[in-house]
């Protein structure tokens, strides 16, 4: 008995080009996907190659998944209408302005005064930024330093 299996996701031409070549392959539906349906797909494509970059199990599986995934990230820059140059230029602003990611810091919180120009900046991307209400510790600055603790709410 035959066995239909589902892909439901972009795949590279020369996958198709296989299928519909294999004689063992009965039956391949597939469409060509354009404008907003193609952006989604695409990133969701982009999504699953960078998640498989660190679900490998090998150098050479990471090597391969990175591979994948530097294709997919050179389709959307297109998709998107920028050339390589512009993302490289794009990216060395950025480094300049932020740093890069290589020396492994990671930030668990910051507190923030009331007056601080980037509360809004965190409170506009609350799926990103989580905020807690806190206050001051009385009695309890010690080298400067003030402590605070979380407000059950």
């Amino acid at each position: 008995m035959p066995t239909r299996v589902i892909f439901g996701k972009l795949v590279g031409n020369e996958v198709l080009k296989r299928s519909l070549a294999d004689p063992k392959v009965l039956e391949v539906n597939y469409r060509t996907l354009e404008g907003d349906e193609f952006s989604q797909a695409l990133f969701k494509k982009l999504h699953e190659e960078v998640n498989e970059i660190g679900a490998a199990d090998s150098p050479a599986e990471a090597l391969k998944e990175l591979a994948d995934a530097l294709n997919v990230f050179d389709v959307v820059c297109k998709h998107l209408g920028f050339s390589p140059e512009e993302v490289r230029q794009a990216q060395q602003k950025k480094l300049e302005k932020d740093g890069g990611l290589g020396s492994g810091v990671w930030i668990e919180y910051v507190v923030l005064a009331d007056d601080s120009e980037w509360i809004e900046t965190f409170r506009a991307q609350p799926d990103k930024y989580r905020e807690e209400k806190i206050r001051t510790i009385p009695n309890q600055k010690q080298l400067g330093v003030r402590w605070f603790e979380k407000i059950d709410e």
